[in-house]
């Protein structure tokens, strides 16, 4: 009998511990859905305007004649290492949405015609970015945070909408990864 007392026990106290574990992993408020989901198009439109935009500035000619295609980073950069970059690139976006921006901007891609894209950054022999003058830049789209409007919120997923400045509604996703929230939707 004191056999199956302890195993009834033991059993009792294995579920109370799971559950406590999955109670730890408690949905968010609207209002802090919110905050998460303003904090991240802001962290996010910095790293849009490095990778789809102005880029990082970097060394120009007075002549404008220059020996290659790329140019290194000003030293003063917040960015002037691939590591610091994609560190950054890491802490913004889900693991796999920033795995894919880096690799689209770091290695030379294949178009359907056969021609190439050039990277938009390669890492110099020195250890410093080098940036790709002639890439076509983009307008960058900025949102108008007041707009936000969590559509779902689950445990690991954060759904919302936002209104751009050039008056589109835009989807958010948010996603719990195990470093914390991290933005799932392209934002540029």
């Amino acid at each position: 009998m004191k056999k199956y007392l302890k195993a009834f026990i033991c059993l009792i106290l294995i579920s109370v511990f799971s559950l406590s574990f999955i109670s730890c992993n408690k949905k968010v408020t609207e209002d802090e859905a919110i905050k998460l989901v303003k904090e991240f198009l802001t962290e996010s439109y910095e790293l849009n305007e490095i990778y789809y935009g102005k880029g990082i500035d970097y060394e120009k000619n007075e002549d404008g004649v220059y020996d290659n295609i790329y140019s290194p980073v000003l030293k003063n950069q917040p960015y002037t290492t691939e590591a610091i970059l994609r560190a950054k690139t890491e802490d913004v976006f889900s693991a796999s949405l920033a795995s894919s921006i880096i690799g689209y901007h770091f290695n030379l891609t294949q178009g359907i015609a056969g021609g190439a894209n050039y990277p938009r950054y390669f890492t110099g022999s020195n250890g410093f970015l080098t940036v790709y003058r002639d890439y076509k830049v983009r307008d960058i789209t900025e949102y108008d945070y007041s707009t936000i409007e969590i559509k779902k919120i689950k445990r690991k997923e954060i759904k919302a909408t936002v209104v751009s400045t050039e008056n589109e509604v835009v989807d958010v996703i948010l996603v719990l990864e195990r470093n914390g929230w991290r933005l799932d939707s392209v934002t540029a």
